[in-house]
């Protein structure tokens, strides 16, 4: 907690009152600190953090969607160390209130039409984070395999600047207004890959995950469908390396987190994404 303070009262020159660590997080640190300036939340990375953030990416990223009322104030942002100091949002995340889909499409359609000159470039990512680890399973393997079969498909698609983990756990509603927080993955993407994050969080309800992507695109077809299953499983094959990597680091017994469950989960809805997928295909 020491340090904590430290970093504020050198950063933004503010004499600190007290320093609370925040619960829930699997990758970072977060501590919410009162201030003269007033609560803050502190940021600093876990272990090998840097293996899957470029820190000047997320920089560029958190400067431009600044001012768009999109995220919270970043007060400073350090890209060697990764720690950031952001302004405490007042509000409440999704999981304490109800959201309107048209709400959600709204603010991505915000940050959507923003200009980004760097790709989130999915497959290189994913090749990267399989190169961490020697360990996957057969399985992983042969639906990675599979997935593969789908690139050139995937990676046709327009893109848009995305935040690309769009999830309910990093939105707060605060005055009526959802923001949308932690850009450590945002690139340019098919807009789909946004949509999946948010409406598939690994077991949200099919009929606003419809809802959600009628509203955005305007239609819901077999094509918008499988964009869908296809992001869908590859979001889940992308964050099994990372599952993965965490428990073969010893952050399973750390975090009381069982990484290895976790990695099951995502190999089985994988599957089960697949199985959807070569239904769809047969029928059409």
């Amino acid at each position: 907690m020491d340090k904590i303070k430290q970093i504020v009262e050198k950063e933004l020159k503010t004499d600190v009152l007290s320093v609370e660590r925040l619960h829930g997080g699997m990758s970072n640190y977060n501590y919410l600190v009162e201030t003269t300036l007033g609560r803050l939340v502190v940021r600093v990375p876990g272990e090998n953090a840097q293996k899957f953030v470029n820190r000047e990416i997320e920089k560029y990223h958190i400067d431009l969607v600044a001012g768009h009322q999109i995220n919270q104030e970043v007060l400073f942002t350090d890209v060697e160390s990764g720690i950031k100091i952001s302004r405490y949002l007042e509000g409440k995340g999704l999981e304490k209130v109800e959201v309107k889909a048209v709400d959600v499409v709204n603010l991505m359609r915000k940050y959507h039409a923003l200009i980004s000159e760097v790709d989130y470039a999915p497959f290189d990512r994913i090749n990267l984070f399989e190169s961490y680890i020697s360990n996957q399973s057969n399985e992983y393997f042969e639906l990675r395999k599979r997935l593969n079969e789908y690139q050139d498909y995937l990676l046709s698609q327009e893109k848009v600047f995305c935040h690309n983990d769009a999830q309910p756990l990093n939105m707060i509603m605060s005055n009526n207004q959802l923001f949308l927080l932690d850009w450590e993955f945002a690139g340019n993407n098919d807009p789909m890959y946004d949509l999946v994050c948010f409406t598939e969080d690994f077991g949200a309800d099919p009929s606003f995950s419809e809802e959600l992507i009628t509203t955005y695109f305007g239609r819901y077809d077999n094509d918008l469908l499988k964009r869908k299953l296809l992001w869908t499983i590859f979001q889940c094959l992308q964050w099994y390396n990372v599952a993965l990597f965490k428990d073969n680091t010893g952050m399973s017994e750390k975090l009381k987190v069982n990484f290895l469950e976790v990695c099951d989960y995502f190999i089985e809805t994988s599957k089960s994404n697949f199985e959807l997928l070569r239904r769809m295909e047969n029928e059409s």
